[in-house]
């Protein structure tokens, strides 16, 4: 088997295996461990992509990947996602270098912000990319991490591995 599609596959197995470990006695994964997964999933298939399909990239895209997920997704409820997520969209889109877009789920009291730190550049494989600063705040807590982002084929942005 292609060491690319090994890696992968030893991906999406140890993805499932902590999907079914992760449960929280309710209806679902905590928070972290979603956030992880996704972040994992996402990273792996850009870190292919990056790396031209080697197994190192899928595997280490995957582990960047799941560390950021895993920061604010720790924190961060279901609908605080779609408010976050709505102003990551936007201001990567829209927003000037330093210029912040805050969101804020009256629901949930939280918020955060994105800032976007410098103008769009090319990736490796040609996508356009930007760095931004991430805020959010729960219950008087602050949590802050700094990523970027590319463009997928759909012009969506999405996580990308440092």
């Amino acid at each position: 088997m292609n060491p690319s599609l090994s890696a992968l596959a030893c991906a999406a197995l140890a993805g499932s295996v902590l999907a079914g470990c992760a449960q929280d006695g309710s209806s679902g994964m905590n928070k972290a461990t979603a956030g992880s997964l996704i972040g994992a999933g996402t990273g792996a298939t850009l870190g292919g992509l990056f790396s031209h399909g080697s197994a190192g990239g899928i595997v280490a895209g995957g582990l960047i990947g799941g560390l950021l997920g895993g920061v604010i997704g720790h924190e961060m409820d279901e609908r605080d996602r779609e408010a976050r997520e709505q102003a990551l969209q936007q201001a990567l889109q829209t927003s000037k270098n330093n210029q912040t877009r805050h969101w804020h789920n009256a629901k949930t009291g939280n918020s955060g912000s994105i800032k976007p730190l410098n103008g769009y550049s090319a990736s490796a494989s040609a996508q356009t990319c930007r760095q931004f600063t991430e805020t959010y705040v729960k219950e008087g807590k602050t949590y802050e991490q700094n990523a970027r982002a590319c463009r997928n084929s759909n012009g969506e942005w999405q996580l990308a591995e440092q």
